[in-house]
């Protein structure tokens, strides 16, 4: 990263992605307690996508961002309510959706 201009040519999205989802296979292991990777990026997927766990907003889901990434419709001052659960109760809601309830 000494050279920026040489850096920002390089495409990291795959190298990101794959590790994550590495991680995410190695995570479903009895015995391991963490996970490494981009969790925020996996966080803000699922908030888009589905509804188990998602936070309420303080204003309409389809809001225009103007420009912005889409990991700004969940800043902290945007949320007006978090979700409370267990860990039991998110597995019960994720293995019973639907195709139909995954939006892509």
């Amino acid at each position: 990263m000494e050279d920026l201009a040489v850096f920002s040519t390089y495409s990291l999205e795959g190298a990101v992605l794959s590790h994550l989802y590495r991680e995410l296979g190695e995570a479903t292991r009895p015995s391991m307690t963490n996970i490494a990777g981009c969790i925020h990026l996996l966080q803000i997927w699922a908030w888009e996508h589905l509804h188990v766990g998602r936070p309420l907003l303080r204003v309409p889901f389809p809001v225009e961002l103007d420009g912005l990434n889409v990991g700004f419709r969940w800043n902290e001052d945007r949320l007006r309510e978090l979700p409370v659960g267990n860990i039991i109760t998110y597995r019960d809601e994720l293995d019973g959706l639907l195709d139909s309830q995954v939006s892509s």
